[in-house]
């Protein structure tokens, strides 16, 4: 869901019955990250097994120098431990790509099934 403030009244209709949940906010931006916490604590009402933190943009907080307070990795450590969730940070290009995260949520909805199947 968007992290549009009108959006808040619906989070429980969509995310209800949800086996994960994926929390992403710009590692550029400290309000996104502040916003994310809003949602999370939304969420939190749900019961959804499998949450993840991303911050994205990395790219940009690493070499843009002229950023006004960006989040740091701790930060948002400190916020997924905070959360129980894994944290990861992506970017569009380079080696912090989107695949270690849909690599982990994969992993995560596995370890739920009682008797996965056999990837061979």
């Amino acid at each position: 869901m968007p992290g549009k403030e009108r959006h808040h009244k619906y989070i429980h209709k969509y995310v209800n019955g949800s086996t994960a949940i994926l929390f992403l906010f710009d590692t550029t931006k400290r309000t996104s990250f502040e916003k994310v916490e809003q949602w999370i604590n939304d969420c939190e009402k749900c019961d959804i097994p499998i949450k993840i933190l991303v911050g994205n943009k990395i790219d940009l907080s690493m070499t843009k120098k002229n950023l006004i307070n960006p989040v740091t990795k701790v930060e948002a450590i400190a916020l997924a431990r905070k959360y129980g969730m894994e944290y990861f940070e992506t970017c569009s290009v380079g080696e912090a790509s989107i695949v270690q995260v849909f690599d982990h949520l994969f992993n995560s909805l596995l370890a739920l099934i009682p008797n996965p199947p056999d990837p061979e």
